[in-house]
């Protein structure tokens, strides 16, 4: 595989605090976006991109989706806090777009957006769209009762108003149940549902 561009941008100028990353090795490239934490001081989502994008240096080159969630998600179990057991949002947590350059197929694991061939591919979770909705309808009411935009955005109060859902959305990570609508997969050392990851032939 040939790179002809990349670029990387974190919301925070210290590159040391980004949670994203990206690799190539022989056999995949990957773009991995670690989950923001919702625990203060703990930067869960920096590890677990790490984590995988080191993971996938040992990833089998003829390894199918089963085997590659099988694989990363044993990585993370290992590194998971005692914590992580029973509160979700202590998981380290990341997304991550998977190209199997053997396979020649694009697994989206999580709410990466990939393209190709002239088409973008999404992946969204039920429940960001309602919390999105509801941190539109926060900002809106925010302007409206004397808050600046500028103001708005240094100290993000959208999200604080949704915060305490964020965290507790890290619940419906894996969850098994197949008929909870909101449930979605992630890589955060828990199994994660091999039908609920999409492969892309490209």
């Amino acid at each position: 595989m040939q790179i002809i561009e990349h670029f990387i941008q974190g919301k925070r100028n210290n590159a040391q605090l980004c949670e994203d990353g990206w690799v190539v090795t022989p056999h995949f490239a990957a773009v991995v976006d670690g989950s923001t934490s919702k625990v203060a001081g703990r930067n869960g989502g920096r590890m677990a991109m790490e984590l995988v994008c080191k993971a996938l240096h040992t990833l089998p080159p003829l390894a199918d989706k089963a085997t590659m969630l099988h694989h990363l998600t044993a990585v993370l179990a290992a590194h998971n806090v005692p914590q992580a057991a029973t509160k979700a949002e202590y998981r380290l947590t990341c997304s991550a777009v998977i190209y199997s350059a053997a396979r020649r197929v694009v697994w989206q694991v999580g709410d990466c957006l990939c393209r190709f061939g002239g088409t973008t591919y999404t992946h969204n979770k039920l429940v960001d769209t309602i919390l999105t909705d509801a941190r539109c309808h926060a900002v809106q009411y925010l302007l409206a009762h004397g808050h600046t935009a500028a103001d708005i955005m240094a100290n993000d109060l959208g999200r604080a108003i949704i915060f305490d859902a964020l965290r507790e959305q890290t619940n419906f990570q894996n969850d098994p149940n197949p008929y909870n609508p909101y449930r979605y997969p992630v890589f955060d050392g828990t199994p994660v549902d091999n039908a609920l990851v999409p492969e892309l032939p490209v």
